[in-house]
C-alpha cells in the first residue's frame, strides 16, 4: 500500500521528508525527486502493510453441549508496522449453516499476566482493558473493538480465546463455516481467515419421571397405571429401535393384565399400535408371566410416545384376587444406546363385589315403523359370578340418542312355562314366579326393571332377551330420524354395576307423499289483462294424516315444462288480511295467511320457477289456499300465444315429493 504526499509552498522539501520519517519510521517511506522546469517535486510513498492472520484454517470438532471451545488455539497475528491496534476491530462471523443456538464467545481466563479476562462487554489482557465487544448470537457477528492497549500479543491471545458453543440438544449437524477479519486502526484490514467447526452429536440418556408411589385399585376395575408420567430425552425426535417395557416383578398372578387404552387418537390393531392412523409400535405380552413390551419404529415421535405412556391400564379380572401388593417396573431405551434408570410403582388391589356383566348385546337392529315390536337381542347373556340373587338390582334400558316421540322399549311376554317370561300388570314373572316389577319405556322415561329376591342370573338374562323396540306413532312434529342408540346397564343390588352395553336400532320411517287434487286442464290468460289464477279449486292432502311441519317444513314448486319467455311471471295473488285469506308482501317476499306469517317465496320471472317455502305455522288449510292463489301474467305487450304448460309439486319436511300435476295456460290477444 502507498500514499502520495505533496508539500505546500510554505514547507521546504527536506523538512517535509523529515516529518514523514519521524511519524512513520525511517524504513516506512521512499522518495523520488522530479524537476519540472524550475520547480522540484518530492513524491513520498508509505510502505505500511495490513495485519496477517495465520494458522486459522482447517476443521475443528465441537461436542454437543460441551463448554465453549476455542476455535483455534494456535492462531497467530502479525502486523510488523503497527505497535498497537488502537481503533482496529476483529470480526468473527458464522457464514454458513448458523443456528439460533450457536454462540461465539470470548473465553475468560483471568487477569494474570498473559491472560484474557472478560467482564461484561469489556476485554482485558493481563488485567489491562484492551477492547469491548458485542454480538456473537446465532448468525450475528462477534465484533471486538480495540483501544490503544491492544498490542499484537494481546490481540493474538484474544483470537485464540474466541470460542464456539452450541446450546441445543436437537442436533443441527451441518458444519459451520467461520470467518475472521482484523483491521489495525491505520486503515488496513487483513485477508479473511476461514475455519470449519464440525458439531459432534452425543446421545443423551433418557429419563422417566412420575412413575412411583402406589396405585390403589379394585378387582375388575380397569385403571390408569401410568398417568402424568413423562419421558425426558432432549436430543431425540423419534425412538426407532427403542423399547418401552412394563414388568410385574412381584406378586403377579393370573388375572393381572397390562393393556393399551384406545382413546384420544391411540388405537390397536392386532399387536400393532397406531397414533392418529400411523403405526409406530408393536407389542407382546401384558400379563403376570409376560412383560408388556413395546418395540418402537421410526414413527415413535415424542407425542405418540407420551400418549402411549399415559394410556397403559392395569386390570385384575379375577373373582378373588390376591391382596398382595404388586410391583411394576418401567424400563425405557431410546434406540441409540440410551437407557433410562428403571422406575417402579406398586399396585394395591381391593377385592370387591363383582360387577354383573352383559355380553352379546351389540350390533345393529333394523326396524320398520308401524310393525310389531322387535326383540333387541335374544342372544344377550348376563353373568355375575358372586351373586345368588339380584334382590334390589335394576335392569335399565334407555334410548340415549335420536329418540323420537313414538319410540318404545318394552318387555315382550311369552307363553307361560318353565324358563319363560310373562307379565301381569307391572309385574314380571319367570317360570310363573314373580321376579320383579317394571315401569317406563319411552324416550323421556327409560324402562326400569327392579328385581326381588326370587331373581337370579338365569331370570335376569331371560328378561333382557325379551326386551323389544317399536314405533307405531306418526308424529309430524317429531318424525323418526337417525339411528337410535339403546343403552343397557344392570346392577346386582349389592353395589355391583355392569358396564354400559349398546345396541343400534335403524328405523325405516313410513312417509307417504302429499297428493295435489283437482289441478288439471287448461286456463286462458288475456294479454294485457290482470293475473290469472291457475286453479282456484285445487286441494292438497296427505295420506299420513296431516302435513308434516317444521321450519322449513315443505315447499311448493311451480315450473314450466313447455315454452316460456322473458315476460312470463308466476306469482301469488294477494287477497287481504282477513281470516282464511292469503296476503303477499312483495317487498319482503313474505306470505301470510289470516294475518300470520307462514312462509316466503321466490317469484318466477321468465323461465324461472316459482318456489314457496313454508314455516312451522303453515297449516294444511294455509298451504292449500296458497296453492289456489298461484297466478300467471305477462309483462309483455305482445306475449307469444304459444301455450305454456306448468308442473306443480309439493315436497314435505321429510323430503318426500308429491307426484307432479300439470296445467296448460293458453294466451289470448
Amino acid at each position: 500500500m502507498s500514499k502520495p504526499l505533496r508539500p505546500t509552498s510554505s514547507v521546504r522539501l527536506g523538512q517535509l521528508l523529515a516529518r514523514v520519517r519521524a511519524g512513520l519510521g525511517q524504513g516506512a517511506v521512499r522518495r523520488r525527486r522530479l524537476r519540472q522546469g524550475g520547480t522540484e517535486r518530492l513524491e513520498v510513498r508509505t510502505l505500511l502493510t495490513a495485519p496477517v492472520i495465520g494458522n486459522f484454517a482447517g476443521t475443528t470438532g465441537y461436542v454437543e453441549n460441551a463448554p465453549t471451545q476455542p476455535i483455534d488455539a494456535d492462531a497467530t497475528i502479525n502486523d510488523s508496522d503497527s505497535p498497537d491496534f488502537d481503533g482496529g476491530q476483529m470480526v468473527v462471523r458464522i457464514t454458513a449453516n448458523a443456528s439460533s443456538f450457536d454462540r461465539l464467545e470470548i473465553i475468560s481466563q483471568g487477569n494474570a499476566a498473559g491472560q484474557i479476562g472478560v467482564a461484561g462487554n469489556q476485554v482485558s489482557f493481563g488485567g489491562v482493558p484492551i477492547a469491548t465487544f458485542d454480538g456473537g448470537t446465532g448468525s450475528t457477528r462477534l465484533a471486538i473493538n480495540f483501544n490503544g492497549n491492544a498490542s499484537v500479543a494481546a490481540v493474538e491471545k484474544l483470537l485464540r480465546q474466541v470460542g464456539f458453543k452450541y446450546l441445543s440438544d436437537i442436533e443441527s449437524l451441518a458444519p459451520r463455516t467461520l470467518q475472521v477479519t482484523l483491521s489495525d486502526g491505520d486503515g488496513f484490514t487483513s485477508a479473511t481467515a476461514t475455519k470449519t467447526v464440525s458439531v459432534i452429536s452425543v446421545n443423551d440418556v433418557p429419563s422417566i419421571g412420575g412413575f412411583d408411589g402406589t396405585l390403589e385399585t379394585s378387582e375388575g376395575i380397569r385403571q390408569d397405571l401410568v398417568h402424568g408420567v413423562q419421558i425426558f430425552d432432549a436430543d431425540k425426535s423419534n425412538y426407532d429401535g427403542g423399547q418401552l417395557v412394563f414388568t410385574i416383578t412381584q406378586n403377579g398372578e393370573v388375572g393381572d393384565q397390562l393393556m393399551v387404552n384406545q382413546s384420544d387418537g391411540l388405537s390397536v390393531q392386532g399387536n400393532q399400535v397406531f397414533y392418529r392412523g400411523q403405526q409406530f409400535a408393536t407389542f407382546t405380552g401384558g400379563d403376570a408371566a409376560h412383560p408388556l413390551v413395546f418395540s418402537l419404529n421410526q414413527y415413535a415421535f415424542g407425542n405418540a410416545m407420551q400418549k402411549l405412556l399415559n394410556r397403559i391400564h392395569f386390570l385384575n379380572d379375577s373373582d378373588a384376587p390376591s391382596t398382595a401388593e404388586r410391583t411394576v417396573k418401567l424400563e425405557f431405551s431410546d434406540g441409540d444406546g440410551g437407557v433410562a434408570e428403571p422406575q417402579f410403582r406398586n399396585i394395591r388391589i381391593a377385592p370387591i363385589n363383582d360387577n354383573p356383566r352383559i355380553a352379546n348385546f351389540l350390533g345393529t337392529l333394523d326396524y320398520q315403523q308401524f310393525t310389531p315390536p322387535k326383540l333387541l337381542d335374544y342372544n344377550a347373556t348376563v353373568v355375575d359370578p358372586d351373586e345368588t340373587n339380584f334382590d334390589g338390582g335394576q335392569l335399565i334400558v334407555r334410548i340415549s340418542e335420536n329418540a323420537a316421540t313414538g319410540d318404545r322399549v318394552s318387555i315382550l311376554p311369552e307363553a307361560a312355562g318353565a324358563g319363560k317370561i310373562t307379565i301381569s300388570g307391572n309385574e314380571v314373572s319367570f317360570g310363573g314366579v314373580v321376579i320383579g316389577t317394571f315401569n317406563g319405556g319411552t324416550p323421556g322415561a327409560p324402562l326400569v326393571v327392579t328385581f326381588n329376591a326370587n331373581s337370579n342370573s338365569a331370570s335376569v338374562q331371560r328378561t333382557l332377551q325379551r326386551i323389544g323396540f317399536s314405533n307405531n306413532v306418526f308424529d309430524h312434529f317429531d318424525p323418526p330420524s337417525g339411528p337410535r342408540t339403546i343403552k343397557v346397564t344392570l346392577s346386582d343390588g349389592d353395589g355391583g354395576q355392569s358396564s354400559v352395553v349398546s345396541k343400534t336400532v335403524v328405523v325405516d320411517p313410513v312417509n307417504e307423499p302429499t297428493v295435489i287434487n283437482q289441478f288439471a286442464g287448461r286456463v286462458t290468460y288475456t294479454a294485457g289483462g290482470p293475473a290469472k289464477l291457475i286453479d282456484y279449486d285445487a286441494t292438497i292432502s296427505d295420506p299420513d294424516g296431516g302435513l308434516p311441519v317444521g321450519d322449513p317444513m315443505g315447499e311448493i314448486i311451480v315450473r314450466y315444462t313447455q315454452f316460456s319467455e322473458a315476460g312470463d311471471r308466476l306469482t301469488i295473488a294477494s287477497e287481504g288480511t282477513g281470516a282464511g285469506k292469503v296476503q303477499v308482501d312483495s317487498a319482503t317476499s313474505q306470505v301470510y295467511f289470516g294475518g300470520l306469517l307462514i312462509g316466503r317465496y321466490d317469484q318466477g320471472s321468465g323461465s324461472s320457477r316459482l318456489r314457496i317455502v313454508f314455516n312451522a305455522d303453515a297449516t294444511q288449510a294455509a298451504i292449500q289456499r296458497v296453492l289456489q292463489r298461484i297466478s300467471y301474467f305477462s309483462v309483455s305487450d305482445t306475449p307469444s300465444t304459444t301455450p305454456r304448460q306448468l308442473a306443480v309439486t309439493f315436497k314435505d319436511s321429510l323430503g318426500t315429493s308429491s307426484k307432479p300435476v300439470y296445467k296448460t295456460i293458453d294466451i289470448a290477444t
